[in-house]
């Protein structure tokens, strides 16, 4: 007669007594059944995707001594036969599955025992918002400002993170704060020391302010004929327009500066230095040195002309209702007449190759009544008549 006891036999020494009912008689059977190995171990994941640090390392208890094989299989390619394993890669998730059979002195298995290495998600670029200086910092006076900021989010592998910047910031923070316009570059760090470096972001900044102008200068020595004229403003926050911008007026002694910070062009001026500052709506500034000469040419009375040699450049009549005539000495066979207004702007422009000491004749027509510039080139200098249009 057969049978069966299952659950009974976990490993070590059962004795079982059968009795035969028919005959009363018993039989004592001793039983030893080996233990089969248990296997526990170890597991350090990967530090950063995509490595391949992980490692198991494997401990066996019961069975009998001593063990006679470990067989690893991970994919079919893959299989090892030691009781540790190292430079193992992993996955993110359920983590990479390695199985191990042990085989102890009575050929009892442990059979897949299964181990999984994990690990962390890709690091991956910082996002990024950034805050473009207020004013270029090459700007000649105050505010020279540093106010740019770069504010970044990491993502992925392990927080927490620390941060190394371009510009060689130390405080590790996530927001960097105060600084000039151009290239900064970020490198991410995270707990398990994985690494993400970000692509050059460049913080912005307005162009350097620039002013031109038209100078004017007098004649003769001690007089008041000079003028400046601004023709152009660029850059900074004024988006290349005059009237976005205010202007203060320095100057030698003797100078009243206008109360008005909306003047771009300055009459009746002495020889000497004259600074401008250009201010634009964010405050940002720069200055402009601007200096009118004076030449040894005297004014011939009464008429404003401008005396070379014994003769004279003669604007008449002066003051005009818009026709005038300008007549240049012979001994200028060549000149360049340009009749300009106190806004810079050439009005018109004549030139004379061929000259016979004859009259030229202008006619400005309707043009606003006020003060007129005739600039005579000649001689390799300027000759400058104020022109009244009344």
């Amino acid at each position: 007669m057969r049978k069966k006891l299952p659950g009974l036999f976990r490993g070590g020494t059962t004795t079982i007594t059968c009795k035969f009912t028919a005959t009363g008689c018993a039989t004592t059977v001793i039983v030893t059944v080996n233990p089969v190995p248990v296997v526990t171990g170890t597991v350090t994941p990967v530090s950063c995707n995509g490595g391949a640090n992980g490692s198991i390392t494997t401990s066996v208890s019961g069975g009998t001594p001593p063990i006679v094989s470990y067989a690893w299989t991970w994919t079919v390619l893959h299989t090892a036969s030691t009781p540790n394993l190292s430079s193992l890669a992993g996955s993110t998730g359920a983590g990479k599955i390695y199985k191990v059979t042990v085989t102890d002195a009575n050929g009892c298995q442990a059979i897949n025992v299964p181990f999984a290495i994990t690990e962390p998600p890709a690091l991956t670029p910082p996002t990024h918002t950034m805050n473009p200086v207020s004013c270029n910092t090459a700007s000649a006076v105050p505010p020279l400002t540093s106010d740019g900021s770069i504010s970044i989010t990491p993502g992925g592998g392990t927080p927490p993170y620390t941060y190394s910047w371009s510009n060689g910031e130390t405080t590790n923070p996530a927001t960097l704060l105060s600084v000039a316009g151009g290239p900064y570059i970020v490198t991410v760090k995270d707990a398990n020391g994985c690494t993400k470096t970000s692509s050059s972001w460049n913080v912005s900044q307005p162009a350097v302010i620039h002013a031109a102008a038209t100078v004017m200068h007098t004649a003769p020595v001690g007089s008041s004929h000079g003028s400046i004229t601004l023709t152009s403003v660029t850059g900074g926050n004024g988006l290349n327009v005059m009237a976005n911008y205010s202007y203060t007026w320095t100057g030698p002694s003797g100078f009243t500066p206008p109360v008005l910070t909306t003047v771009t062009a300055l009459t009746s001026l002495s020889a000497g230095t004259y600074v401008l500052t250009v201010t634009d709506a964010k405050g940002c500034a720069n200055t402009f040195n601007e200096i009118i000469t004076q030449s040894a040419h005297r004014e011939e009375p009464g008429t404003g002309a401008i005396i070379v040699g014994s003769d004279a450049i003669k604007v008449y009549p002066n003051p005009t209702k818009g026709q005038f005539n300008v007549e240049i000495p012979l001994e200028f066979s060549e000149a360049e007449i340009k009749i300009i207004d106190m806004t810079g702007r050439v009005m018109e422009t004549r030139v004379v190759t061929d000259n016979g000491g004859q009259a030229l004749l202008f006619n400005l027509g309707n043009v606003p009544t006020g003060m007129y510039l005739v600039n005579v080139v000649a001689g390799g200098q300027n000759h400058i008549t104020k022109l009244v249009m009344e």
